[in-house]
Order: C-alpha cells, then sequence, then structure tokens
C-alpha cells in the first residue's frame, strides 16, 4: 500500500505555445511543476493533510495530484483554471478537493465557482469544513495556443530529514 500523503500545496499557471501541448507544458512550467509526472487524482484531501508553501520536488517524481486545465487557440477568448480545497473541522476526517475549468470565466469567476463546489461537496457528504482555499489563473489568448493550469499538489513529508 502507498502511504498518504501528509501535506499539500496549491499552483497555477498559464502560458501561450505553438501547439495545445506545448502550452500546457509552459503553463506546467510556469506553475513550478514542469519537471513532474503527475498523477491525476479524483478529489479527496486525506484526513490531517497541511498546506505548505511549495516545495522543490527532485524532477521526474511520480507526484499525486488533482487538477484543472483549459486550452483555447481562438484569440481574445477567455480562459481559466481553478482548484478549491475544502479543509473539515474535524481533522480526523477527509477534505475535498474540487476543480473547474472554463472557456469565458475570469479567474474570479471561476474561483467563487469552484468554492460553491467545495462547499456543496462537503455539504453532501455531512462534513463541517474550517476554510476553503483556492487557487486560480486566467488568460486571455492571444496569436498561438493559450493553456491554463491550476493543481492541488500531494506530497508525504518524512518525519525527520529529507523533503
Amino acid at each position: 500500500m502507498i502511504a498518504n500523503p501528509n501535506c499539500f500545496f496549491m499552483v497555477a499557471g498559464h502560458a501561450h505555445g505553438p501547439t495545445a501541448l506545448n502550452a500546457f507544458d509552459l503553463a506546467l512550467i510556469n506553475a513550478g511543476v514542469g519537471d513532474l509526472n503527475l498523477v491525476r487524482l479524483s478529489s479527496i484531501l486525506p484526513p490531517g493533510c497541511a498546506q505548505i508553501e511549495p516545495i522543490k520536488i527532485p524532477p521526474g517524481q511520480l507526484i499525486p495530484c488533482a487538477f484543472a486545465k483549459q486550452t483555447a487557440v481562438v484569440e481574445g477568448t477567455v480562459i481559466s483554471a481553478a482548484v478549491g480545497v475544502g479543509i473539515p473541522t474535524d481533522p480526523t476526517q477527509a477534505g475535498l478537493i474540487m476543480e473547474y475549468h472554463s472557456h469565458g470565466f475570469s479567474g474570479d469567476r471561476a474561483k467563487d465557482r469552484v468554492s460553491q463546489m467545495v462547499a456543496d461537496g462537503m455539504a453532501a457528504r455531512n462534513r463541517e469544513y474550517s476554510e476553503i482555499l483556492t487557487a486560480c489563473t486566467e488568460l486571455v489568448v492571444e496569436s498561438d495556443w493559450g493553456a491554463v493550469f491550476a493543481g492541488v499538489v500531494l506530497w508525504r513529508k518524512q518525519a525527520i530529514g529529507g523533503l
């Protein structure tokens, strides 16, 4: 069995590139996770998982991450991506991560939407939350492809030494 992560950090980035994949790759670099192998998760934050500041993770690591992404090529299109984390009042309960992406919504509107999604998801679980954390980004597409990315990176911090 894989040990549960005990901490997380949130990132967001955006970029333009010659293709959709290049733009997405550049958005990952802009978010600080471009040299990691992100393993996409569903949306549960393990009990007791604490928020930390983003850390430098060795390149090539397999890293659990819940994320939203969006690409577009039509000049003038606004794209956004947001993630939200519901921190449960009771630290023995699981928290919730929600992801949202959009054509046409500003980052502020995406942030509001993902916050409501977290609140609704916690209510569906009959779980109280102490706070909702968010990370979001937006981009107005120019002449190349545009991409946005927002993610919640999960990590297992060692008790003594190491990362």
